[in-house]
């Protein structure tokens, strides 16, 4: 079984030699920002999982949750934060290197088909490891999500910065949210100062005199 095989004397170096290098790549990737404090090389750690887990097979994905759960403990989240998003981030690559599978992927990418499948699965993993983590930070950060009065699904999260996790949120314009409350409140200016980024799509200021 996969806990048998996860516990056997053999592969007991291999796995612990898996969590020091997962750990240092999460590690690596949380402390280099390439743009500003909100921003690191994110996904670099799932890459390393899928490669360990596409190269050694399933019994390495005990050892990668292990991993991301010490190193959320070691980035100062607490326990439940911990496990919930190491659980997301450990579905993401697991459900990356199934699909790989069940399409024959070639290692080598003989042919355009493997490039193909790589992609989308590569994809398919983040979008579950991130909607997972989004999720989970919004359920843990006591406050519930809201249809914000200029028209806009709010989303409340934490986030690491500089091993510290600070409140932020995520606005998700959609059609289905377009609907305002009040007219007059798209016309505001806020009291404190803050930062924003676009992930998607674009967002456009118009500014008014007074």
């Amino acid at each position: 079984s996969l806990l048998a095989r996860f516990r056997s004397k053999q592969s007991l170096p291999r796995i612990l030699s898996v969590i020091l290098i997962y750990f240092l790549a999460c590690s690596l990737a949380i402390s280099i920002t390439y743009r500003d404090s909100n921003l690191s090389l994110l996904w670099l750690p799932a890459g390393v999982a899928i490669a360990i887990i596409f190269r050694y097979g399933k019994v390495m994905i005990p050892a990668i949750f292990i991993a991301i759960l010490l190193t959320e403990l070691w980035w100062k989240l607490s326990i439940y934060q911990a496990i919930l998003l190491a659980i997301g981030s450990t579905t993401g690559p697991a459900a990356t290197c199934w699909m790989l599978d069940k399409k024959n992927f070639d290692l080598h990418f003989a042919a355009r088909r493997d490039v193909l499948w790589f992609t989308l699965s590569s994809l398919a993993g983040a979008m579950i490891s991130a909607t997972f983590g989004t999720l989970a930070l919004s359920i843990l950060s006591g406050k519930p999500l809201r249809i914000h009065g200029n028209g806009f699904l709010q989303i409340p999260v934490r986030i690491l910065q500089n091993r510290n996790t600070v409140e932020a949120r995520i606005h998700l314009w959609d059609k289905a949210f377009r609907i305002l409350s009040d007219n007059n409140a798209q016309i505001h200016d806020h009291v404190w100062e803050l930062q924003s980024t676009v992930l998607s799509g674009q967002l456009t200021h118009l500014h008014y005199g007074i």
